[in-house]
Parts: structure tokens; sequence; C-alpha cells
């Protein structure tokens, strides 16, 4: 099973940048994220304990800068399709990458 993460908020370098306004939206859609998507994929909830042994970073586009230290692979999604919860159509871009990689 593929080892995903969800970037909706990173560190720059600078400061932060994150998809959603405020922390209660951030912290629920990551729980819907990974209520969904765990049956699909090993969805980790922490970048920092997990960023050896993932196979991709899922990225909202466009997002702010952030920083990938070990160079994961990332797989760019529509970020119009985090803010409608269209999960479907996320994890079809999730399966395109893997099916070609």
């Amino acid at each position: 099973m593929h080892k995903i993460y969800f970037v909706l908020t990173a560190k720059t370098g600078v400061g932060y940048t994150t998809l959603h306004p405020t922390l209660f939206s951030l912290k629920k859609n990551q729980a819907d994220l990974q209520n969904y998507f765990s049956k699909y994929y090993d969805v980790s909830a922490d970048y920092l304990h997990d960023k050896d042994v993932l196979d991709a970073l899922v990225v909202p586009k466009p997002f702010g800068p952030y920083q990938n230290d070990n160079g994961v692979p990332t797989i760019s999604v529509p970020a119009v399709l985090f803010y409608d919860k269209k999960y479907d159509e996320i994890k079809d871009y999730i399966a395109s990458y893997f099916s070609e990689n």
C-alpha cells in the first residue's frame, strides 16, 4: 500500500502556508481526508516522522512554496477539489500517478 501525505499546511522557511484560513477547518479537512483515503492508501498524519518513508506528497495546486527536504515525489491536484471535497476526483489523480510510476 502506498504511503501518502496531504500537504495542507507547510513550513516555507520563513513562515507557514496553509490551504485553509482557520485551524478548525484545516483539522476537519485533514480528518476527512484521512478517513476517506485510508481505505486506499497508508495516509500519514505526521510528515516529520514519516518523511523518509513516504511514496508521495499530495499537493493542492496552486499552493504556496514549501520545503520538501527529502525530494519526495509530488502529486499536484487542483486546490478546488479540496475545497469542494471531491475526494473521488482527488483519488483519480493519485491513482493515475501511481499507475504511471
